[in-house]
Formats: C-alpha cells, structure tokens, sequence
C-alpha cells in the first residue's frame, strides 16, 4: 500500500529564517534599507527613539504597498525577485531602473532581528493605509504550526489614526495566546496547551515568562505620531511609503542610549556606522538620486549618525596627493590613472601579485572590478 506525505511548518520556522539567518544588526539594517532601494526610494532613514519602550523605525518615500501586495508579497516568504517581477515603470516616480539588491526574499525577516516587535505602516500613492503587526515572539514557540498565528492586517485613511490602529491590532495579536487564528475548539486547545507547555519550558530554564512578554504588547505608549514627523512627505495626499516601526528595540540599537564607556557598547556603534557609511557606493547614490541617513532621538536632541551626503566621494578623493583610478580584470591586471606627490603619472598597467592557481580550471575568477584609492602624505 502506498500512501503519500507533505510537509507540516512549524512557526518556529519563521525565526530561524530571520533570526537565525541574520549575523549582527548592521546585517540587519541594511537588508532593510535595500528594500527601500529596491521599492525606488529616494530616502530612507534609520531612526532610533528613546522612552519606555525604546523604538526606532525605518522611514522610506518609495512606491510602498496595498493590501493586497502586503498579503501576497510581504507576507509570503521566500519571494524572488525574478519571478516577483520588476516595479511598474508608474511606481518609480521618473527613477531609472534599478538592479535590485535584496535577492533571496527573507529580507524583511531582519526586522524581527532588530526587536521583538515590528510594525509595518505602507502607503501607495492616492491609496489607503495598510498596517500589519508582528510580534515575533509568537514564532519561538516550538509547539505551533505557522498556521496557528494570526497576523492582523489593516487598512485606514489618516496617519493621524496609527495610534488607535496600533491599539487594535496589539489585542489582537495578544489574542493569539487563546488560540484566536483557528476555528475549531480542538485545535484552540491545542495552542493554548503549546503556550503553556512552552511557558513551563521558560521557567525551568530561568527564562522570562514567554506569554507574559507577548501581553507586554498592549503596555506602554508609542509615539507614532511625532515619528512620523521625521516620515518624508507623511500625511501630503500624494505621499507613499513604507515605515517599519520596532518596538522594544535589541542590544545592539539599544546601545545607542547607553554609557559610550563600555567598550562592547563602543563596539556595536561602531560597527552600525562603518557599515551604514560604506552600504552604497557615493557617486552611484548620487547617480540613482538614494540618499540615507541614521539618526538618535535622545530627549529634546536629535544628532545624525550617519548621512550618504557626507560620504566621500571621488571630486574629493581626485584633489589629494596620492590617486589612483582604475580597472582590473579577471586575470588580475590593473590598468588605470596614477597621481603621486600631487602630479599626474599617466596611465598604467601591471599584474597585481595573484595566488598561482588563478586561470586555472575550477579557480574563482577575480573580476573584473573598478578600484579607486587615495591618500595623503600627513
């Protein structure tokens, strides 16, 4: 007798794919900010706010989503960008196409690395609202299937009612505890059994109550109303975007409200900055007209971090003493401009000293790759 099976996903799943994927948050924050790129933004920010709870969010003006893109796109993991297909020529507001740089379809999973809980707010142009939550903590539970958990979804007519929209779909999220995304009276006890199963789980390992942190959702007061401030173009009628808000922000973002003493603090700005100033290359932003930018609102003090507009660019590198500008190929030979000691050399060619299994079959090829490096004698 033959018989036949199919695959069964727990929401654990979900975790590992975000989480598990993502390697520090500067990984993360910066597979967001490709998605803004690749929605044809023209700027996207970082934003990072201090309170109780600490939050921050990621402001985008590109073509953003409607309902039915958030539910057959965002919320599907795994879309590709080939088969996804390309962004209407109508939602690139006059941009030249862009080579899109998020590729495996888990990228907006990195939110969940950032902080518990993420908030999607995404506006089309002359289109609704639309606001999804997702508490991820819902998904470390080894007891569920993906199908046990609802993730509420709205749409609405002002930004100026995201506050009340936040409220109603922070219940129900909680309500996912009871069993609320199924229908039947087995299977909401079976939930509610995998919640208290991984509830004595938590306390004998000495972690904190898991459902007790999924009902801290409904606590505490966001600001979404004076963040928004800070979203380019919010609340005009031909506004569109996309904003994900995260709440309860992680270590690593967290750092940035904390004693700059602690060398491991020290550490995890650093990281964050190095990697947002090095994410696109200057005079390409500049050619795609994608600018960025990271800023920490501490108090009644806003103090930008990082900024494309600042990043050097090659007008600059070409005025120091040392220049250097050119191409190597996949054989590893330069050739290029020189500027040494303040005078223009000429052109140039030579073999860069390459390992000698380089050309042979089965090698990685080198290039080829445009280079450009300056300096100045101090």
């Amino acid at each position: 007798m033959s018989n036949s099976g199919h695959f069964q996903t727990r929401a654990r799943a979900i975790d590992h794919l975000g989480r598990g994927q993502i390697a520090d948050c500067p990984t993360a924050v910066t597979e967001l900010f490709k998605n803004a790129h690749d929605a044809y933004a023209r700027n996207v920010q970082l934003h990072l706010f201090d309170g109780s709870p600490r939050f921050g969010a990621i402001f985008d003006d590109g073509c953003g989503m409607s309902l039915e893109d958030v539910t057959s796109k965002w919320l599907v993991v795994g879309t590709e960008s080939k088969i996804d297909g390309d962004v209407p020529k109508s939602d690139r507001f006059g941009l030249p196409e862009r080579t899109k740089l998020g590729e495996k379809g888990i990228g907006r999973l990195s939110a969940g690395f950032l902080a518990p809980v993420t908030f999607l707010v995404t506006r089309k142009k002359q289109s609704k609202f639309v606001a999804v939550l997702v508490d991820w903590r819902l998904f470390e539970n080894p007891f569920l299937l993906v199908s046990d958990i609802a993730l509420p979804i709205e749409e609405f007519d002002s930004i100026d009612e995201l506050t009340n929209v936040f409220k109603r779909m922070a219940a129900k999220s909680v309500a996912n505890l009871d069993g609320a995304a199924v229908s039947s009276a087995l299977d909401k006890q079976r939930v509610k059994q995998a919640w208290m199963t991984w509830d004595g789980i938590g306390k004998k390992q000495g972690n904190p109550n898991p459902c007790k942190a999924v009902r801290t959702l409904t606590t505490g007061e966001v600001d979404f109303q004076s963040a928004c401030e800070h979203w380019t173009g919010c609340g005009t009628l031909e506004f569109h975007g996309t904003a994900l808000f995260m709440i309860h922000l992680n270590h690593e973002l967290a750092a940035w409200f904390e004693d700059s003493s602690d060398e491991e603090i020290e550490n995890a700005r650093a990281d964050l900055t190095q990697t947002l100033n090095g994410f696109i290359e200057a005079d390409a932003a500049a050619e795609k007209d994608f600018h960025y930018a990271f800023c920490v609102h501490e108090q009644s003090r806003v103090t930008t971090q990082v900024t494309s507009e600042n990043v050097i660019r090659s007008d600059y590198l070409r005025t120091l003493e040392h220049y250097v500008v050119g191409t190597v190929d996949d054989m590893g030979w330069f050739r290029g401009n020189v500027k040494a000691f303040g005078e223009e050399r000429g052109e140039h060619s030579l073999r860069l000293q390459l390992p000698s299994l380089l050309g042979k079959a089965g090698a990685s090829r080198i290039g080829p790759f445009k280079i450009e490096l300056a300096a100045v004698e101090m």
